[in-house]
């Protein structure tokens, strides 16, 4: 694994620990241990890096995740909604919303649709704002950025169906709150249409592959699907 990602990181805390969700106590120390990471990051730009990008290839082998990121991006607005914002290798934001005229990044979104689960995606999230503060100081993002800034976490429901897992993300937000870095930062959780289960999540997945790669239906069938992210993101 890459020592840069943040992935290898959660995972191996979640080794260490078990599930980061049933611990919120373990909060505090572990965005310490996070922001710490994120200032000694080495950022390596290349062409892709810190770029407004609208990915929207789709392939019959596409991944579940790719085809919801890409989906979302296509039933969004143009001017606004952007995807695959490169912070450097294996560190992307999946998805980004800007202000009407693209100078104010106003929500960065982490999207998952079955792998990981509700505290991988927290504490991505919040590694990848952190990595854009620290990119705008250098100064590598021309962009401003919203404070507060919108934190969204897009995954099945039964991400956070939970108590414990609703006072995990509460827990998450006074522990925001409480540090002037994160700038009132707002985290907050939706969950995607159609996900109430894995294997409802799975059909639904199917509709979405079949209408945009297979052209098996009519493509006004998922038009609710595509309202539901003009209205709640």
């Amino acid at each position: 694994m890459d020592n840069n990602s943040i992935s290898s990181w959660i995972e191996k805390k979640r080794k260490e620990y078990g599930s980061l969700v049933k611990l919120p106590e373990l909060i505090p120390s572990l965005l310490t241990e996070l922001a710490e990471k994120a200032e000694n990051f080495n950022f390596a730009e290349s062409e892709k890096s810190f770029k407004l990008r609208r990915r929207l290839d789709f392939h019959s082998k596409i991944k579940p995740e790719h085809l919801w990121e890409r989906f979302i991006t296509q039933s969004m607005p143009e001017e606004i909604f952007f995807n695959q914002f490169s912070l450097t290798g294996t560190n992307n934001i999946d998805l980004l919303k800007t202000d009407e005229i693209g100078k104010r990044i106003t929500h960065i979104i982490e999207l998952k649709t079955g792998s990981n689960e509700l505290g991988h995606a927290a504490y991505e999230i919040i590694f990848y704002y952190l990595l854009l503060l620290q990119a705008k100081k250098k100064p590598l993002v021309k962009y401003e950025l919203a404070e507060p800034m919108n934190l969204i976490i897009i995954a099945p429901e039964y991400y956070c169906k939970t108590q414990y897992q609703d006072n995990f993300l509460k827990e998450m937000q006074t522990n925001l709150n409480k540090d002037s870095k994160y700038k009132k930062a707002k985290i907050k959780f939706i969950s995607l249409p159609q996900s109430d289960d894995k294997e409802i999540m799975k059909e639904t997945t199917k509709k979405i592959r079949n209408e945009i790669v297979g052209k098996e239906i009519p493509l006004d069938t998922l038009i609710d699907l595509r309202k539901f992210f003009k209205n709640n993101l």
